[in-house]
């Protein structure tokens, strides 16, 4: 009599082997794990070569197979005893999760309208969507709601963000320039020839900035990337569509003088060296450090590259929040709060990070996307920091000098329904 429990499946190599229910789900759960492990290695050394670059494709093949173990954990939790129901439900969590944020930080970041659409619109990304809906409707939903804090932590978390609203709220572009064209001539030629950019005549009165309704959008024909990206870009992309084109179009002159300008170009790029510095300048993320220093953070140098980019100004609002959030979860890494993030913080502080690390000072390499992320999945009250009209309320409610102790308001916001109340109790 053949046992119902054995059926027939495909094995690795194609061919039809004989396997038990029990041991089809254990092969599959490993072959997945496998899989996973294979993509975050090769997702890694991208991202570790490229200076941050992300492969579109294996990061959303990263992120499905990290769900679909956490489907396959999930809907095991039905027939499993109860230690195996704990076990099962914290793997399936910190897959859950982890794929939920790789899947944000696709689409948010320095990203147009078009980029982001185009991955919303892939296959891969729909697919993630759908298999979180699943876990959800599976009991999942758990997975993403805010962690359990004790009132150490949660205080912590008050204080720090308060302290850093309170560094950025106060405006630092409201004092009136020198006004240089009231000077004798001599001492205007003097500061004309030593200050012609910093100390120019007729310069416009505050208040700077960009206000509420003045954004816009600025575009180039030209973006900088790091000098590794560079390289990839011509190697991948522009080479190998010249050579297509002189393909069908042989003995072009232009064709041909274009493709060994580039591949010119490309050998000097590779012969160029950088010695990171042992301490590196602190500067502003974006602006400060690629337009005045030349510089990524790491110290690869930046170069220009013929791609058309369309940039979006923002406004001093979310110059404020952006600002509050990264120096918010830089000073919150590695004091206890989340352990995700402090594991980040841990990679940056070991030899094993190389140049994207640094073992003195790892808050300054931290990567705030990536942790604010974190952050606002186990407190989600943290999503104020992304809700313009609720943060300038919260801004409202710090800088309130009535209020002796603003962090006890902010505790209380955080703590009354993982921050429902605290909306609440902003307007």
């Amino acid at each position: 009599m053949i046992n119902r429990a054995v059926y027939l499946c495909k094995g690795f190599d194609g061919n039809s082997m004989n396997y038990p229910i029990e041991e089809k789900w254990s092969i599959r759960f490993k072959k997945l794990k496998e899989r996973e492990h294979s993509l975050e290695k090769q997702v890694f050394e991208i991202g570790n070569r490229y200076s941050g670059l992300k492969d579109i494709n294996l990061t959303l093949e990263l992120v499905n197979t990290r769900l679909s173990i956490a489907l396959m954990l999930v809907e095991r939790m039905s027939s499993s005893t109860r230690e195996e129901v704990e076990k099962y439900h914290l793997e399936s969590k910190k897959r859950a999760v982890k794929a939920t944020i790789e899947l944000e930080n696709l689409v948010t970041g320095d990203l147009d309208d078009d980029d982001r659409k185009t991955i919303k619109e892939h296959p891969l990304y729909r697919d993630a969507r759908e298999k979180i809906q699943r876990i959800i409707l599976l009991g999942g939903g758990i997975f993403f709601e805010g962690n359990e804090y004790d009132e150490k932590k949660l205080r912590l978390v008050s204080k720090i963000l308060v302290s850093s609203i309170r560094k950025f709220t106060k405006r630092d572009d409201l004092y009136p320039p020198p006004e240089i064209e009231k000077y004798p001539p001599l001492i205007r030629r003097i500061i004309n020839l030593f200050f012609p950019i910093l100390l120019k005549e007729n310069q416009k009165p505050p208040p700077y900035g960009i206000e509420e309704g003045e954004e816009r959008f600025y575009t180039s024909k030209n973006m900088r990337m790091p000098l590794s990206q560079a390289i990839l870009f011509y190697e991948e992309e522009v080479l190998p569509k010249l050579k297509k084109k002189l393909e069908s179009n042989p003995g072009n002159r232009g064709l041909q003088g274009e493709i060994e300008r580039i591949m010119s170009l490309v050998e000097k790029y590779k012969k160029m060296k950088f010695i990171p510095r042992s301490t590196p300048i602190v500067m502003e993320k974006g602006f400060y450090d690629e337009w005045f220093t030349g510089f990524t953070r790491d110290g690869e140098m930046l170069v220009n590259v013929p791609v058309p980019v369309r940039i979006y100004s923002g406004n001093n609002t979310e110059r404020l929040m952006e600002l509050v959030r990264m120096d918010f979860v830089k000073r919150i890494a590695g004091r206890g709060v989340s352990r995700e993030l402090d594991r980040h913080y841990r990679y940056l502080k070991s030899l094993e990070s190389g140049i994207r690390g640094n073992s003195r000072t790892p808050s300054l390499k931290v990567n705030t996307t990536f942790g604010y992320q974190v952050l606002k999945r186990e407190i989600p009250f943290l999503k104020i920091m992304e809700e313009k009209d609720n943060f300038l309320k919260l801004v409202g409610t710090v800088m309130n000098r009535r209020l002796k102790k603003p962090e006890r308001i902010v505790l209380e916001m955080i703590r009354e329904g993982q921050g429902v109340a605290g909306r609440r109790n902003l307007r």
